[in-house]
């Protein structure tokens, strides 16, 4: 039978490892917010914001260059 002083020292390790993989989530979550941070869609892989981004981007590549961009 363990006595009060191993099962304290169990508690404070469970606190520990808990407290350790609080900490890592949160500064995981943190760094991917920053890193999605810049664009705009944030990772989104079905909103209607990026099929309307998608639709820009293809509409601005069957445009021809203007004429002032065609220098001799």
């Amino acid at each position: 039978m363990m006595t009060s002083l191993s099962a304290a020292g169990v508690q404070w390790v469970v606190v520990a490892v808990v407290l350790a993989v609080s900490v890592v989530y949160a500064l995981w979550r943190i760094v991917r917010a920053l890193k999605s941070a810049r664009h705009p869609c944030a990772g989104c892989e079905g909103c209607a914001l990026k099929e309307l981004r998608m639709q820009q981007r293809q509409s601005h590549r069957t445009h021809e260059k203007p004429e002032c961009f065609h220098k001799k």
